[in-house]
């Protein structure tokens, strides 16, 4: 287990459809105790990260607004310790609730978390059910989503009728062909939800952005290239590599094998075996020469948390 700084977990204004929606007594559910798709991962140079939102938490405790939870775990690659590098409730003291969250990581570390919003009487007048994100820098202020708040669609309907449930679920994704640009998809309302398909005219966003600094990335190269400038020469390693790979198996033959092999004419006794201290010393060095050029070959040597080649 991993202590978490304190935070109200419970939703005290009311339950689970607890969310009220300008222009209709129909209320939204909160899912206020769950945590939320997805649990996204990333390995970098030192560290592997994960990142996750709580879908919705009360900033005071006392049946104000909820705002989403959310949270850095990270693992250190060296000692396999697991901390909470950092957490944080977005919500901003505006009246407005942010739930059904979702967050993810881009190549630099830097971090976005998009939600649901919607708010009556709120410091900017009603807020319709719509979608909006926020961000922060690898380098800023831990447990602050610094770069404030974004909209991405303001919803102009809202939801009635007996449906309550929403979004099932949200979703932040990086694009995997710049490792930089964010995707994220979300339900919003842009009508009453009222006639046949009463409470059921919800509508899907999708939306992309890139955090600053991260619009220049140069995306990772296919299997077995190299970016200019970041990778060793290949070809003299894995030479190397498969050299010393071959005298490996030469010196263990050698140390291991010729002694026991047992021949008609000549007894295993009157064979003279090598030195098996020093040969065994030699495939240890030999081996960690190997291991060392390995990790050289399979990173980009800027911690950028990704995977030129693998070697099989």
């Amino acid at each position: 287990q991993l202590p978490t700084s304190p935070f109200d977990s419970n939703d005290q204004s009311g339950g689970r459809e607890s969310i009220s929606q300008p222009g209709t007594e129909q209320k939204l559910d909160s899912l206020s105790f769950f945590a939320l798709h997805r649990l996204a991962y990333r390995k970098f140079a030192s560290y592997e990260s994960m990142v996750v939102v709580r879908s919705a938490v009360e900033r005071a405790g006392d049946g104000s607004p909820l705002g989403v939870r959310w949270f850095e775990i990270r693992r250190d690659i060296d000692t396999g310790t697991y901390v909470i590098h950092q957490e944080g409730t977005f919500s901003p003291n505006d009246g407005i609730n942010r739930w059904m969250g979702s967050i993810a990581q881009d190549s630099l570390g830097n971090i976005a978390m998009g939600y649901s919003v919607v708010g009556v009487g709120t410091n900017t007048g009603d807020v319709f059910p719509g979608i909006r994100y926020a961000g922060r820098l690898a380098g800023d202020a831990l447990g602050k989503m610094s770069l404030g708040e974004q909209t991405l669609i303001d919803g102009s309907g809202y939801q009635t009728g007996f449906v309550s449930r929403w979004g099932d679920y949200s979703s932040m994704n990086i694009d995997p062909t710049d490792d930089c640009t964010f995707w994220y998809t979300n339900e919003y309302y842009a009508d009453d939800g009222s006639g046949p398909d009463r409470g059921r005219k919800w509508q899907t966003r999708i939306g992309s952005f890139a955090l600053p600094g991260c619009d220049s990335f140069t995306p990772p190269p296919p299997p077995g290239e190299c970016i200019i400038g970041t990778c060793p020469d290949i070809e003299p390693l894995e030479q190397q590599i498969a050299d010393l790979e071959a005298a490996v198996l030469a010196l263990d033959f050698q140390c291991n094998n010729v002694c026991n092999i047992q021949l008609p004419e000549v007894s295993c006794p009157d064979l003279e075996c090598p030195d098996n201290t020093a040969l065994e010393a030699q495939v240890a060095a030999l081996e960690a020469t190997i291991k060392a050029l390995l990790e050289e070959l399979t990173t980009t040597g800027k911690g950028k948390g990704r995977r030129l080649m693998s070697r099989h």
